[in-house]
């Protein structure tokens, strides 16, 4: 069953931070002292989420259910994907989960693999290099900025994916932004 639910999260996770701060447990923290971007703040009611974007972003009409994605200047993603957590998935609790897929993609050998918390919500922070697409469907190397939780929220437990793409040659000068994009999420209390 862990199996299943290992799969399952590595599917549906297909994204540096520079500034982080531990707390009392030793799981790092988004720290303040990267600003977070100013722009629009959207708000997902129904899963209980707001983040900031900058205004000249625009947001992605081909999201799929539980998905937003937001497209920056030269081909910059934010994707926040919300699934609800299934009872097929197993019975494991969220810390177990939450260590069972740090430890998994530590086999993998993922960049800056760590534990971070973002409002509140402990999840599993790390960088790839992939091969991906530009906005003319040229291919190109990206930098994937990914982080990985769960939460209960209004009863339910939540499987939350959060993506910040880059293309690799922009990554550098981008980073700060896009981990102010990371560190702008605020999630609703339970």
């Amino acid at each position: 069953m862990k199996n299943l639910l290992l799969s399952i999260l590595l599917a549906l996770s297909t994204t540096g931070c520079k500034a982080v701060s531990k707390n009392s447990s030793g799981t790092q923290q988004a720290s303040s002292n990267v600003s977070q971007p100013t722009g629009m703040t959207i708000t997902w009611a129904e899963k209980g989420i707001s983040f900031t974007v900058p205004q000249n972003w625009h947001k992605d009409e081909m999201d799929a259910e539980g998905e937003m994605t937001w497209v920056g200047p030269d081909n910059a993603k934010f994707m926040i994907r919300v699934a609800p957590y299934k009872p097929g998935y197993g019975n494991a609790s969220i810390e177990d989960e939450t260590t069972e897929f740090y430890d998994s993609h530590k086999k993998y050998g993922e960049e800056n693999l760590r534990y971070l918390e973002i409002s509140g919500v402990r999840g599993v922070y790390y960088l790839r290099g992939e091969k991906g697409w530009d906005e003319h469907s040229h291919p190109q190397d990206q930098k994937l900025t990914v982080w990985a939780g769960q939460r209960m929220y209004k009863g339910e437990r939540q499987v939350i994916f959060v993506h910040v793409t880059s293309p690799a040659e922009t990554f550098a000068k981008d980073g700060d932004m896009l981990f102010g994009l990371l560190q702008s999420i605020k999630f609703a209390p339970n």
